[in-house]
């Protein structure tokens, strides 16, 4: 397979593998492709926030092994039964702004937290900056701010 992969060599004039096969929808200036990316994006973002906003709507569960990044969020406060091991559980999958609600609620109910899983939580808050960790899911927005963030150093700026 290497062989004949070495002696096929990728086509310069096709366009990139994300943009449709119709070429009439494939974008041709910059401004074009920008705006393509973007769009797309945001229509994920829209299906993220709609699935965000109305979890009860999307109860079943389709896969199978189970895929939790599907799951619908799940929202902690007061009515839910909570324990140590669900705050280890929210601290494994990297939730920051989960573990210290949970965390919260747990000192609220004077629940007893032991010294490793509130060393775990501090170093899970200090690492993220007691910010939830930006999602990889959004790669054109970040590829494309972190561009402007780059034009607007780069401006000149002197009188």
């Amino acid at each position: 397979l290497k062989a004949i992969s070495s002696t096929i060599q990728r086509d310069p004039t096709a366009a990139h593998y994300k943009y449709h096969d119709d070429p009439y929808l494939i974008p041709v200036s910059n401004f074009q492709k920008r705006a393509y990316a973007l769009s797309q994006e945001s229509g994920r973002k829209a299906a993220h926030w709609i699935r965000n906003q109305h979890p009860d709507l999307f109860n079943h569960k389709v896969a199978f092994p189970p895929i939790e990044k599907f799951y619908p969020k799940v929202f902690y406060d007061e009515s839910h039964e909570l324990d140590e091991n669900e705050l280890k559980k929210v601290i494994e999958k990297g939730v920051v702004s989960d573990a210290i609600t949970v965390y919260n609620l747990l000192s609220k109910n004077g629940i007893e937290i032991s010294s490793d899983t509130q060393q775990a939580l501090l170093e899970l808050v200090c690492f993220y900056n007691n910010q939830d960790d930006i999602e990889e899911d959004w790669i054109e927005e970040r590829w494309y701010t972190q561009v402007n963030k780059e034009r607007e150093e780069l401006r000149n700026t002197w009188k």
